[in-house]
């Protein structure tokens, strides 16, 4: 498992991590010190791996080839805006995205046969205002995320309070097509899509989950908890999205909560568990395990699924200063 770990007061700087079982262990350790290491995506066929980083005005982009025993960085550029936020490489295996939160766009890169970058970044910058219901945070185009479906990529702008679709051919991001509208304030966070190819979305701001494409399935709650924060209080930002079958996880950011759904015809929130850490910032599904990246308590659990898809007790696999995202060689 290769994690990004934001860093912590015993790892100020973060980096690139990779761990692995030894027994009924992990172990791991640091690959590269990278300042706010925020987001990691596999090739889907080579062994490449990619990811984002910083939070002033140069953010990076940075890919790196896996070996036996950890990763060689191959490419450390520009990543053509503020705060990246989120890396997707699309299907094809001949196209990276990368959503740069605070400057408004999405850069792309063509990936060549080996999977390497070709050449500068391709910017397209989001147009329109922001929806203005929350002005510290929408108060313009904000892509938070880059979700390849079908022959489209969706963006979620939580700026704007849009799913924005761009067309795609796998090896190049074509016009916007569609700008989907959210309920005002929502602030779409990540999106993900179950198999019926119901497209859920996570509204970082309103503390919902929402079905854009469905007019038949309202807003949802995302928590069953009123109560002040327990992390970076005093409200809950609920954050990354996951879909297993017919069944979707949320993190309850600040409550530190995992809202387990049900996305069938009546979509409803059946359940919600302890997340075993404190601000859960990303979950990655496999081997039947809910694993979970805690930043503030700079640890990675996870939680058995049973056979309803119902998350049980956490257990801490390892620790990893500001654990902020997760791949596997499975993701």
């Amino acid at each position: 498992m290769y994690v990004a770990g934001r860093g912590d007061t015993s790892d100020p700087t973060g980096g690139l991590f990779t761990f692995h079982r030894d027994g009924p262990e992990w172990v791991g350790r640091k690959v590269t010190a990278i300042g706010q290491l925020s987001s990691l995506a596999a090739h889907p066929r080579l062994p490449l791996l990619y990811g984002t980083s910083g939070v002033g005005t140069d953010g990076r982009m940075h890919a790196w080839r896996l070996t036996g025993d950890g990763a060689v960085l191959i490419t450390d550029v520009a990543s053509g805006g503020a705060e990246p936020c989120h890396v997707c490489v699309h299907p094809s295996g001949r196209l990276l995205i990368v959503a740069n939160y605070t400057s408004g766009s999405l850069a792309t890169w063509r990936l060549d046969e080996a999977g390497e970058p070709i050449g500068e970044a391709e910017l397209t910058v989001l147009t329109g205002s922001g929806s203005g219901t929350d002005p510290d945070r929408q108060q313009g185009p904000h892509p938070h995320q880059v979700v390849a479906h079908r022959e489209r990529l969706l963006v979620p702008d939580l700026g704007s309070d849009l799913i924005r679709q761009f067309r795609t051919d796998g090896t190049s991001i074509g016009d916007e097509i569609d700008a989907r509208p959210v309920p005002a304030g929502t602030g779409p966070r990540h999106a993900a899509i179950a198999d019926d190819g119901t497209v859920v979305v996570s509204g970082e701001l309103a503390q919902t989950v929402v079905f854009p494409f469905r007019d038949d399935a309202a807003p949802l709650a995302s928590t069953r908890l009123a109560s002040v924060a327990r992390s970076r209080p005093p409200r809950n930002y609920p954050g990354d999205l996951t879909v297993r079958g017919g069944v979707g996880y949320l993190a309850n950011r600040g409550h530190d909560t995992i809202g387990v759904f049900s996305l069938g015809e009546r979509p409803r929130l059946v359940a919600e568990v302890d997340s075993g850490v404190q601000w859960p910032q990303h979950l990655l599904i496999a081997d039947d395990q809910l694993f979970i990246a805690g930043w503030d308590s700079s640890q990675v659990v996870s939680l058995p699924l049973d056979d309803a898809g119902i998350p049980g007790a956490a257990q801490v696999r390892f620790n990893c200063p500001g654990a902020a995202w997760l791949v596997t060689s499975r993701s």
